[in-house]
């Protein structure tokens, strides 16, 4: 089987990134010291990194992400979403799954943040549930989607934070708050740039009853705090 990214032959793997690319992909090292509130990796002192410090204060209990969102991996989450390739979530929720597992993640449920329905409509797919499932299936731990987007969102990129916080306010409802009452749930996006989708999202959930959210993104978008 080739690996799905590169389309190389590699043995016994199969839809698994190669090594060569896992070595593109510029993944979080697992000894780095990261940002409960990104999951990018920390330089400084301080409990947050300065990107956060400058958003609102996070909801949910922890933040984790896979890599950084530039170069092979910009290019591949690219492709992944707007390049009509589904097939990547494959590797890319093999490469989360060993990060829950070897970060001992407990949570009753995935959830993936949802896209609007015309957005949906003309991709194929969410990249963020194709991801949801894949981890699910890896890791055992059922995926759900209890939320629903009632706004269709204007483009994120090229925005300030204030205007993608009032934006995305009162974006989500809860389909069945009964579904998430009392749950550990880990919610999963693609990239994380200012955190404010995951921020109605998470709060969406948690107005509903839920115990708590972790966060776990496949991409950070890098800062000066991110680079290594």
């Amino acid at each position: 089987m080739p690996c799905p990214l590169c389309r190389k032959e590699i043995p016994a793997r199969p839809n698994a990134a190669c090594d060569e690319c896992r070595r593109k992909l510029l993944l979080i090292p697992p000894d780095a010291g990261c940002c409960p509130g990104c999951g990018g990796i920390m330089t400084g002192a301080l409990a947050i990194c300065d990107q956060c410090m400058a958003e609102p204060e996070r909801p949910w209990r922890k933040a984790y992400t896979l890599m950084v969102y530039r170069d092979y991996a910009r290019h591949t989450i690219h492709r992944f979403k707007f390049g009509n390739a589904p097939e990547l979530a494959r590797p890319f929720g093999q490469l989360m799954a060993e990060k829950i597992i070897k970060n001992q993640l407990n949570a009753d449920f995935i959830v993936p943040v949802p896209l609007d329905f015309m957005r949906q409509f003309s991709r194929g797919y969410n990249q963020s549930m194709l991801l949801a499932e894949a981890v699910s299936k890896l890791t055992g731990i059922p995926s759900c989607q209890p939320l629903r987007r009632i706004k269709r969102r204007s483009k994120q990129s090229g925005r300030n934070r204030a205007d993608r916080h009032k934006e995305l306010a009162g974006n989500f409802i809860l389909k069945s708050p009964a579904a998430v009452k009392d749950r550990n749930i880990l919610l999963i996006d693609d990239i994380f740039t200012t955190g404010a989708t995951l921020h109605a999202a998470a709060m969406t959930l948690l107005s509903g009853g839920a115990a708590s959210v972790t966060v776990f993104t496949l991409a950070r978008t890098p800062g000066h705090a991110l680079l290594f």
